[in-house]
């Protein structure tokens, strides 16, 4: 009598692999689409963007003649530069693989570089010196409305509350969610409604979104965006190309792009400082 198992008749069992790979968890994106993108604007020569600004030209009463003042104006410089994530497969992958490795590597490139501009934008924290709060321990309703009064005074007509948008790390939505403030439906104004139970939305005229994109320098730098208080330069549009040398096939995805912060008056940053 033979004892057969999976030990003794390895050589019998057949393994069996996914038609398609399974890709990495990444952190969310989406913080590009809270601020100005110039698309295809600024795309041919020119190393440099410069974007005028200027200033209003104030109205005075008239009293039997008109004065006139200097208006001294000013500019934001954009200096895009290349961004790139890429690959270099050898000849014998290629001729093995169960799935074309161009065709897996792609989407993985793609997701590294789109996520570049989502960290250089919330990495530009310290550009917003008006409106800069700090919660000593958690969240707190009380210092993020008072950033949103901060905001809102400051950046002026270029500022509508519920076209804020609100970027945390994800490590302070339960904060947020203890608070009755942000889950209430009585607080918020939502007659005969339920109260939030995971999905804050908008509260007190900020749309909330969470990533792990926000950066960590000390204390949690949370930013509370509109449109104009930062814009992305694009040089070119997302690529992908393959270059086949010395028995290797490179995939390299690249594009060409800028992010500054345009009218700081209009953003903020939410310090927190309890990072768990």
């Amino acid at each position: 009598m033979a004892l057969v198992n999976q030990t003794t008749a390895l050589r019998l069992l057949n393994e069996i692999w996914a038609n398609t790979p399974e890709y990495t968890v990444n952190n969310t994106r989406g913080f590009t689409k809270s601020i100005w993108d110039t698309g295809s604007t600024y795309i041919g020569t020119g190393y440099k963007v410069h974007i005028p600004i200027i200033a209003t030209v104030a109205a005075a009463a008239y009293a039997g003649s008109v004065s006139y003042t200097a208006n001294t104006e000013t500019e934001i410089t954009a200096t895009p530069t290349v961004a790139y994530s890429a690959v270099q497969i050898q000849e014998d992958v290629l001729l093995t693989a169960f799935v074309d490795p161009v065709k897996g590597y792609g989407p993985a490139l793609a997701e590294g570089l789109y996520q570049k501009p989502d960290i250089d934008g919330l990495s530009l924290f310290a550009g917003f010196t008006s409106n800069d709060s700090t919660d000593a321990g958690d969240f707190t309703a009380a210092i993020f409305q008072g950033l949103v009064a901060k905001i809102l005074a400051n950046g002026g007509d270029k500022v509508q509350l519920g076209q804020l948008d609100g970027w945390y790390h994800p490590l302070k939505w339960d904060a947020i969610m203890a608070i009755a403030d942000f889950y209430s439906a009585s607080v918020r104004g939502e007659d005969n409604s339920a109260a939030k139970t995971g999905n804050i939305g908008t509260a007190f005229g900020v749309n909330f979104n969470f990533t792990a994109n926000v950066q960590t320098s000390t204390t949690l730098r949370n930013l509370i965006v509109s449109k104009k208080s930062m814009v992305l330069v694009r040089k070119n549009l997302p690529k992908l190309e393959m270059e086949r040398t010395d028995l290797t096939t490179k995939v390299v995805a690249s594009m060409m792009y800028a992010i500054v912060v345009l009218h700081q008056a209009t953003g903020g940053m939410h310090r927190i400082t309890t990072l768990t």
